[in-house]
């Protein structure tokens, strides 16, 4: 993921790189002309190798084909024309193309082409016939009104992506497809499922995110061998029955529908470990006690006022859970039977006191609190005590002082393993004073300062000699305190516009 920025930010910001490039050219007798504007890397151990976990569908290639790893990756296509015979994999994503330039057809062993966030709308009669090794095909945001018919000349396509079209329907010999495991059909314009998607036999994933339908037909529940399934925004009111039958499903995204209750039939889903029913209308959780193999959820933005008894002992295999803004006001204390707990979202909730037996949660690495009701923040942190490994916090917006201004509580302090702090929205009482403390934390990386009415360079930032990213209200720092920054804070720190980030995987490549 990357940083979005607003015009004045992004001018504060090129106008921080340049003068910090310069200034190390000289020292470094290099080139002043180049420019190298490098994103700090913070890997969060674990996080990452959870279902669910990575944003973006190109990542399930390796679920798809073994190749795709060990091919070379080329991204123009003059620099693959000068060895065509040996490239297998060709991206041109993002090249303003209206048609297919005739020199690709010089690229015979192409396994996979990535053409997406172009203007496509046709392919070339004889893409088919010269593309026949073809495995992986990516024509997602193009402009195509129809699947082009060249597509199910190609049987050996285990991969499409036709995501951001406008398809609203699929002619019948999409069963030609026979190798087809990945397929994206998500924001186009279908108002029912085409019939044929239920005849790909092995068809493994399957994303219909946006399309317009509140039931799936029959046959849908023949797709035994899906793995992946994603109904985002398609007007779902309930969950489909059909979805029962898939025995070998393991990832379940529901969000953003009409839901107001989960079926007990869930519990038939036994190799289910990724379900995510965010911004429905959940009151109740109770049919989840039947999923004891979920290793994610995702419950946030649901009407939710209380957790079953047995919530945590049967769901014990849980490693990632988003419980942020529902209406829960206790969590129970037996949170401390998922002792393999890794990631767990607070924020947004009306809990005033963490329970007690978040502390048996030795593994946590990623927590996201704040955003709650009037709280004792020294208390409310008091259960974290012995969480050694604890590497990301978000804490934004403490309440509970009415002048509006934050001292920081000594607990937080404690957290020695933080290396990413995100302290928005939290006008620090005497920032000086404040900056001397958190410069304790010595392994913090990234540390966001947003919306806490830090206007100027303070001397105390020298203190933090392993910062990588400081995270600040780039709009109410004027230019000379963000060159006066440039020269205090560690050669490599990087200032970014604070407000605009949310969690750790923007720090991530």
């Amino acid at each position: 993921m990357h940083l979005q920025y607003t015009n004045t930010a992004i001018l504060v910001f090129l106008i921080f790189a340049l003068s910090t490039c310069q200034n190390k050219s000289a020292q470094n007798q290099k080139n002043k002309d180049t420019i190298t504007i490098k994103r700090a890397k913070i890997n969060v151990p674990e996080v990452e190798e959870i279902p669910g976990m990575k944003d973006n569908e190109r990542n399930r290639l390796e679920d798809v084909l073994p190749y795709y790893q060990s091919e070379g990756l080329y991204y123009s296509l003059g620099e693959a024309l000068e060895n065509p015979e040996n490239v297998h994999r060709l991206r041109l994503r993002g090249m303003r193309l209206r048609e297919l330039p005739l020199e690709i057809y010089q690229l015979k062993n192409l396994k996979e082409l990535d053409l997406s966030d172009n203007s496509l709308s046709a392919l070339p009669d004889s893409f088919a016939s010269k593309f026949k090794r073809l495995e992986i095909l990516d024509l997602s945001n193009n402009q195509f009104g129809k699947l082009p018919p060249q597509i199910t000349q190609m049987p050996n396509l285990g991969y499409l992506n036709l995501r951001s079209n406008q398809l609203s329907q699929l002619p019948e010999d999409i069963t030609a497809l026979t190798q087809l495991q990945w397929l994206d059909l998500g924001r186009n314009q279908f108002k029912q499922l085409p019939e044929g998607i239920t005849r790909l036999s092995n068809l493994k994933n399957l994303a219909l995110d946006d399309a317009k339908i509140d039931s799936l037909p029959e046959a849908f529940k023949d797709m035994v061998r899906l793995r992946f399934l994603s109904l985002r925004r398609t007007g779902l009111s309930k969950i489909p029955q059909e979805i029962m039958a898939l025995r070998e499903l393991e990832e379940l995204i529901l969000a953003e529908n009409k839901i107001s209750e989960l079926s007990p039939e869930l519990s038939k889903l036994e190799k289910l470990s990724y379900l995510n029913v965010e911004k429905n209308r959940l009151t109740e959780v109770a049919s989840l006690v039947g999923l004891p193999t979920l290793v994610n959820l995702n419950l946030s933005h649901n009407p939710i006022t209380a957790l079953p008894t047995n919530f945590f002992e049967r769901l014990s295999s849980l490693k990632a859970l988003n419980l942020s803004y529902t209406a829960l006001s206790s969590l129970p204390s037996e949170i401390s039977l998922c002792q393999g707990l890794v990631w767990l979202a607070l924020q947004g909730n009306k809990i005033n006191q963490l329970p007690e037996g978040i502390s048996a949660c030795s593994r946590l690495r990623v927590l996201f609190l704040g955003d709650n009701p009037e709280i004792d923040a020294e208390a409310y942190l008091g259960p974290l005590k012995g969480l050694d490994k604890l590497h990301t916090l978000r804490f934004a917006q403490i309440p509970g002082n009415a002048q509006k201004k934050v001292v920081l509580p000594a607990m937080l302090l404690e957290l020695k393993s933080l290396v990413e702090l995100d302290l928005r929205g939290n006008k620090l009482a005497d920032a000086p004073a404040e900056l001397v403390k958190l410069a304790t934390l010595s392994n913090l990386q990234a540390l966001n300062l947003s919306n806490s009415d830090i206007r100027q360079a303070h001397s105390e930032f020298k203190n933090f000699s392993s910062l990588k990213v400081l995270g600040l209200d780039l709009k109410n720092v004027s230019f000379s305190e963000v060159q006066k920054l440039a020269e205090i804070l560690p050669p490599d720190a990087e200032v970014v516009d604070g407000t605009e980030f949310f969690s750790y995987k923007y720090w991530l490549d």
